[in-house]
């Protein structure tokens, strides 16, 4: 049996600020204090590649917060046979940006995004239109959120 692994690239670009929040703490345990990231734009690496799982997806700034918006084409199951990466920009103090300054992979994609979302999957996986909290995710056509 041979398993195909595809990975899934989405660009995240953020800027971390300083600030004290009682419910987020990145980087806690850092001398340098408690930040928050505030997510600027989220996109696909490749636009022109052909990608099994299609994401376009954007952020809407409101009152207080930043919602995920957009839709995804599942051309295949999302589960753990899939790897995952996410790369990740920061601004720094002289206004430039720092690509790949975070990278994350991970095999195993959907218990890995499972584990990294947290209590928020259920709500991510629902807000998808899916019942089914558990991995795999099965292949749909598109799926608005």
């Amino acid at each position: 049996m041979e398993l195909n692994i595809f990975i899934i690239c989405i660009q995240v670009i953020f800027t971390i600020s300083s600030a004290s929040s009682a419910d987020f703490k990145l980087f806690s345990s850092s001398p340098i204090g408690p930040y928050h990231m505030v997510f600027k734009q989220v996109y696909i690496c490749n636009p022109e590649h052909h990608y099994k799982i299609r994401t376009n997806w954007h952020l809407s700034h409101g009152d207080n917060k930043t919602m995920l918006i957009g839709n995804t084409t599942l051309e295949v199951p999302f589960d753990d046979n899939l790897s995952l990466e996410m790369k990740m920009a920061y601004k720094d103090s002289s206004g430039s940006w720092r690509e790949n300054a975070f990278m994350h992979t991970a095999l195993n994609a959907c218990t890995s995004i499972k584990l990294l979302l947290g209590s928020v999957w259920t709500t991510f996986v629902n807000g998808l239109g899916s019942q089914n909290t558990n991995c795999p995710i099965l292949p749909v056509k598109k799926i608005n959120f």
